[in-house]
């Protein structure tokens, strides 16, 4: 894999944000925390002229849809380099790239909020999901989806999930570099708010539960 993490974060997102390693939802309970992604340029190489791409030229379609997505795809562009691998940007604005090309696009970004595991699986990443952007799919995948949402003892769909993880992070369609943080400014008067571990800012929103403090 062609992508420096670390550096990434710290060049696009000024170090706010933590590495990823290909496989979504980083605070569900069942995230399977021992999988790891380093850069290796050697490796990169080796099985890109094992695919019988030893000169790799991709067009990467950007859009500012999220905070520093054009800047990381600068980065990624950069560090691929370094593998062999011409990434040439396509950079539209957010109506173009949720248009009619979207889901279509070859290889391009796209942001998720933090969401349970699960749950982006049903959003991005099965057979019928309505955002699968990778057009992957894997029957075998895709049995253990549904065996999870039919389990009701909670070891064992920890087990299942994390089998689903696995397979994300060895065959999936998804260059999940990092998370980024999500940061909040309020008054000191108000009080209330937790942190939430979906990232959606300000208490999730739920404004019910904030309220001025003596």
């Amino acid at each position: 894999m062609p992508v420096n993490r670390p550096e990434l974060i710290n060049s696009s997102l000024g170090g706010y944000g933590f590495v990823g390693a290909d496989v979504s939802s980083p605070f569900d309970p069942y995230y399977d925390h021992s999988l790891t992604r380093q850069q290796d340029i050697p490796q990169a190489k080796h099985l890109l002229k094992a695919a019988g791409y030893p000169e790799l030229a991709v067009t990467l379609v950007t859009s500012p849809i999220a905070l520093a997505t054009v800047q990381m795809a600068e980065v990624f562009a950069q560090q691929a380099s370094a593998a062999g691998i011409k990434v040439k940007l396509n950079d539209v604005n957010s109506t173009t790239f949720f248009g009619p090309n979207y889901l279509s696009w070859t290889f391009s970004q796209d942001y998720y909020a933090y969401t349970p595991y699960l749950a982006q699986v049903a959003a991005s990443l099965a057979k019928n999901s309505p955002f699968n952007e990778t057009h992957w799919t894997n029957a075998h995948y895709n049995s253990l989806y549904q065996q999870a949402n039919a389990e009701v003892n909670t070891q064992k769909r920890k087990a299942i999930a994390q089998e689903m993880m696995l397979i994300d992070f060895n065959e999936g369609g998804y260059i999940i570099p990092c998370f980024t943080d999500v940061n909040d400014a309020f008054n000191a008067k108000l009080a209330g708010f937790q942190t939430s571990v979906l990232g959606i800012p300000l208490n999730n929103f739920d404004f019910e539960q904030i309220y001025w403090a003596k």
